[in-house]
């Protein structure tokens, strides 16, 4: 991943919108087919219990534009670099 990538994704997860993962917690066994066509991207987690009640947590979008504003205005980032190290160290 490179520092360009990083941005973009965090600019597209600070604009996504959460109806889709509203949608998703409403659908059916049968509605299964359209789970792809859903934009997710700020699902971070969605539980249904039995009884009906519905949890949907969602990325926390003030710090994601937070965090984007301070990786912008800085050519290099330590903060940005340590990252992108340890994703690097991740891969296979």
């Amino acid at each position: 991943m490179d520092r360009q990538k990083i941005l973009n994704d965090l600019r597209r997860l600070a604009n996504s919108k959460n109806n889709d993962a509203v949608k998703l917690a409403y659908f059916t066994q049968e509605d299964a087919d359209r789970i792809d066509a859903l934009d997710l991207r700020g699902l971070v987690e969605l539980r249904r219990s039995g009884s009906g009640t519905v949890e949907i947590k969602l990325i926390d979008r003030l710090r994601a534009l937070e965090l984007l504003d301070r990786l912008s205005q800085k050519e290099e980032s330590p903060e940005l670099d340590a990252f992108l190290n340890g994703l690097r160290e991740e891969e296979p």
